[in-house]
């Protein structure tokens, strides 16, 4: 998953990215407790879709 990677490289819109897949269960099994993890973080700098 390249949001995955980018998560990790620091790219902001990717950490909402891949809270949101979390959220829909995009790609990967959908799981709303690590949704709101990421979906936070991203809050935090600004980014809320």
């Amino acid at each position: 998953m390249y949001y995955s990677k980018a998560c990790l490289l620091g790219d902001k819109q990717a950490i909402y990215e891949v809270g949101r897949c979390y959220y829909y269960g995009i790609g990967i099994n959908k799981n709303e407790e690590i949704a709101k993890i990421y979906l936070d973080i991203a809050n935090t700098y600004g980014i809320d879709g």
